[in-house]
């Protein structure tokens, strides 16, 4: 079991941020090396995916794509990879695969409202507001249903507010 961050002095911190960076560039120069065809162990696979997401929420938006495609590749029906892949995408201003990545992850889902609200924000972005509103209504439904996701549907709603106004 590793110590808490909040234990560790700047240098033992600095000292795990380095490990960590170079183990995601080891990831990174594997992946790159290794055929599609090779299929890695789940947990290898779960591993990549917590680089991933740590690439994706540290802005590192070309090397996340990078991850999340390797993973997209191995696992196509595990809509994490997508939505990440997706997201990645979208934030390079690559809306096109993005829409398709997003929307084969709200597919691979049905009934979660995350994947539609990030699929719905950018068709909002696009100016698709009619599909994009019918997303954000949907998703913010289906978010109400369940309480631990009511800032989703809090997040949802805005949208929409923004989309038609208030009151709508």
């Amino acid at each position: 079991m590793s110590p808490s961050t909040d234990t560790l002095s700047t240098d033992e911190r600095s000292r795990h941020q380095a490990d960590a960076a170079a183990l995601m560039q080891r990831l990174i120069r594997d992946l790159r090396a290794r055929a599609p065809a090779q299929p890695l162990p789940a947990a290898t696979l779960e591993l990549i995916y917590a680089g991933a997401y740590a690439e994706l929420e540290a802005g590192r938006y070309p090397r996340a794509e990078l991850m999340y495609t390797y993973l997209a590749s191995q696992a196509p029906q595990d809509a994490r990879f997508a939505e990440g892949l997706g997201l990645a995408l979208a934030r390079q201003g690559k809306a096109e695969p993005a829409l398709v990545m997003l929307a084969t992850a709200a597919s691979l889902t049905p009934g979660a409202p995350a994947p539609l609200l990030n699929l719905a924000e950018l068709l909002a972005a696009q100016g698709l507001h009619a599909a994009a509103a019918s997303l954000f209504e949907l998703a913010a439904h289906l978010a109400r249903k369940d309480p631990a996701q009511r800032a989703l549907a809090q997040r949802a709603d805005a949208m929409l507010e923004i989309l038609h106004g208030p009151g709508r």
